[in-house]
């Protein structure tokens, strides 16, 4: 057995995403041909997982999964911690020659499963260097014949750059399942949250929302039912939402639902799935939601409350009357010497000295008119803001 160290390279697009928690790989050569097993599994024939089964790599281990390298070896799957958990994650920036590496899974039981699906979660980027990706399963892996297993592909694709589910259904025969990356100066993927379970049999809805001024962006996860037009023969219904309890639209595509245009203030709307005979599709989860929103002009009177987000830049302007003054009293918190906050004059003048940390009940004046911008890095933006602004006549504009 010949036994090797191999390091991860920094590659200066990797670093700007990710801190790495470095693994030992271990190489041993196992025929002519310069296929490699990395990090086997030396029980893998005793150590058998019956699903439901799911794997997140929390626990920064891969003890339980086997790496098969059959082309250039400079690089391999690896354990990494991105900003919210630990993904198998490859790269190609340093090899010379195609590269096709499997990971592959512990030995499985899903034989007390009647119709298994196979779900996780993948991203990448500089997917114009995309080559393959791919996901197997093999009926006749048995812990030991990680090479000379039959290894059936169900999907490939090139994964999308923010992480995103997919699920594929697999035999209750299948004894493992593989991750194969392929590709010669290719791009990168991650995959997490494996799991093998029942597939459902009800419907599940769950809607994501993202508010941003006056408009309103919503995501939707939808397992078990297909969107479309009732002249689609493979959907089973559509999507309903009712806005501020008097405004019903249907929609049949789910791709993103976007609502701009909105009027400053509190909104609700609620989202039902409908088959093609109007029937209302019942659902454990309920997907209502009360979401404010604001087009970056204040009135004087009102108490605005902007959420700040990571890598955003928001701008609010305020207008008197020619002989008033404006107020503003700032609540909140803004991340020290990475994020500001600025408060401009009618003159155009910064007038706050403060522009990061805590601000409590601090306030700032001006003459006619006030604009204030709020910027924010790419991480740690510190949660709300709240701008109460007060007009007034004659008013001291000094800062108080």
């Amino acid at each position: 057995m010949i036994l090797k160290l191999s390091f991860f390279k920094f590659h200066k697009r990797f670093a700007s995403n990710f801190f790495i928690f470095l693994i030992y790989l271990s190489y041993f050569s196992i025929n002519s041909q310069n296929d490699s097993i990395i990090n086997p599994n030396k029980k893998n024939k005793s150590f058998v997982i019956t699903a439901p089964w799911y794997e997140g790599f929390e626990d920064m281990s891969s003890n339980k999964w086997t790496q098969i390298q059959k082309g250039d070896q400079l690089e391999g799957w690896i354990l990494a911690k991105n900003r919210s958990s630990v993904v198998y994650y490859h790269s190609d920036f340093s090899s010379k020659t195609m590269i096709d590496n499997f990971i592959i899974s512990p030995l499985l039981d899903c034989s007390t499963l009647s119709d298994p699906v196979l779900k996780f979660s993948e991203m990448g980027n500089y997917q114009s260097y995309y080559s393959k990706h791919s996901v197997l399963y093999s009926n006749d892996f048995n812990g030991d014949n990680m090479v000379d297993a039959n290894w059936i592909e169900i999907y490939e694709g090139k994964p999308k750059t923010e992480m995103n589910n997919v699920k594929l259904s697999i035999p209750n025969t299948t004894k493992a399942i593989a991750f194969r990356y392929e590709g010669n100066g290719s791009d990168t993927w991650q995959i997490d949250n494996i799991s093998i379970s029942e597939k459902a049999t009800k419907p599940i809805m769950n809607v994501f929302l993202k508010s941003k001024y006056n408009s309103v962006n919503f995501d939707f996860e939808i397992e078990n039912f297909v969107v479309g037009k009732t002249n689609d023969s493979l959907s089973d219904g559509y999507l309903q939402y009712i806005l501020n309890k008097n405004k019903k639209v249907n929609i049949y595509s789910v791709e993103k639902l976007v609502i701009d245009s909105l009027s400053n203030g509190n909104h609700s709307i609620e989202f039902s799935l409908f088959d093609h005979s109007d029937n209302i599709i019942e659902l454990k989860n309920n997907n209502n939601f009360i979401f404010s929103s604001f087009d970056g002009i204040a009135n004087c009177g009102d108490q605005i409350t902007i959420e700040q987000e990571n890598n955003t830049s928001k701008i609010i302007q305020i207008y008197a009357k020619t002989d008033h003054n404006i107020s503003v009293l700032v609540t909140g918190e803004v991340e020290v010497e990475w994020d500001f906050l600025e408060i401009i004059d009618s003159d155009g003048n910064i007038i706050n000295e403060q522009r990061f940390g805590k601000f409590e009940n601090t306030i700032f004046s001006s003459k006619n008119s006030l604009k204030i911008h709020i910027k924010n890095d790419k991480s740690n933006a510190l949660g709300k803001l709240v701008f109460s602004f007060i007009c007034n006549e004659n008013q001291n504009t000094e800062n108080l």
